[in-house]
């Protein structure tokens, strides 16, 4: 099965709405929501880097599944919900960003 990432997008939303994890009025300042939210997605990048670091533990959902690629998927998750809730048009930055840094130099100039 392959979805278009806007399908991935739709369904990502539309669970979490299902499951209450969408802005509502007695939540309080919608700034405050959204900081929450981009917390969540930072807390499952820091899942994917102890995933790294134990290598050997596998995800308890999902076992037969990598479990780096487990927690990237709860990435995705929430940043495709959180654009679509928030009416980002995220594919379209996407395209936009990624033919700005096709101009940029090797490595931005930098490093790493």
């Amino acid at each position: 099965m392959s979805l278009t990432i806007r399908e991935v997008m739709k369904r990502a939303y539309d669970t979490a709405e299902k499951n209450g994890f969408h802005y509502q009025e007695s939540d309080g300042i919608l700034e405050y929501y959204k900081s929450a939210k981009l917390c969540l997605m930072h807390s499952e990048i820091t899942e994917a880097l102890e995933a790294v670091r134990k290598p050997e533990v596998a995800d308890k959902h999902l076992p037969f599944d990598d479990p780096v690629g487990v927690e990237l998927a709860d990435v995705m998750i929430r940043l495709l919900d959180f654009c679509v809730e928030f009416k980002i048009p995220i594919v379209e930055i996407i395209d936009r960003k990624l033919i700005y840094n096709e101009t940029r130099p090797y490595k931005h100039g930098k490093k790493f």
